[in-house]
């Protein structure tokens, strides 16, 4: 049971470092070819614990996960129809 247990908390540490390092290449990709700006937002907690699984699932950070939402947002409504109002 013991070794078991070792090996959980390897496992689980050889994840997040992996998650680490994949994070840090796509933030040094971003950075690399623009600009960005720090803002705060409040989420619902629900809201919140998907971004977090799905980042975790997929190796991305929530701030990369959360600004490919935005940028899909702004591409579907630059014709300025948002929620069917002009």
């Amino acid at each position: 049971m013991h070794h078991l247990c070792i090996f959980w908390q390897y496992s689980l540490g050889a994840k997040k470092m992996a998650t680490a390092k994949a994070n840090e290449k796509v933030r040094k990709a971003h950075s690399a070819s623009r600009r960005l700006v720090r803002v705060t937002i409040s989420l619902d907690v629900e809201d919140y614990a998907a971004f977090e699984n799905l980042g975790e699932k997929a190796q991305l950070s929530r701030s990369w996960l959360i600004r490919k939402a935005m940028r899909e947002y702004l591409d579907r409504n630059s014709d300025g129809h948002i929620f069917g109002k002009q």
